[in-house]
């Protein structure tokens, strides 16, 4: 095990690092395990949110496991206080996929309306 996977008790109080920011939905649950084993991930789990049903927290067992996590999901830890933001190239993809799907729901409508009238 590497010296950063190794849990660090002095972070968190010796408790792991839970995000909800990192977090996501039960449909993507399959999606986010392989690829946490894929990259070697040791110390990562997901748990199911105990207020939110279907809702996945990411869990990490030390402050260089959750640093490595979060850079591998694209995302910045700036206050750290185990909150992520989104990095700009990560809100440009957002961007661009929000806006393809619009498009592609637009010409939906257009379909469904032409084959209505």
């Amino acid at each position: 095990m590497k010296e950063s996977e190794k849990p660090d008790k002095t972070a968190r109080n010796g408790r792991p690092i839970v995000s909800d920011a990192l977090g996501f939905g039960k449909h993507q649950l399959q999606d986010f395990e392989r690829d946490r084993k894929e990259n070697g991930f040791v110390g990562v789990s997901f748990r199911e949110d105990k207020d939110v049903p279907g809702f996945y927290q990411v869990e990490c067992s030390s402050r260089g496991v959750w640093d490595r996590y979060v850079r591998h999901r694209g995302n910045v830890d700036k206050n750290r206080t185990s909150g992520a933001a989104v990095s700009s190239q990560g809100i440009l993809n957002a961007q661009e996929k929000m806006l393809a799907d619009f498009e592609r729901r637009k010409e939906q409508r257009r379909k469904l309306l032409g084959e209505i009238e």
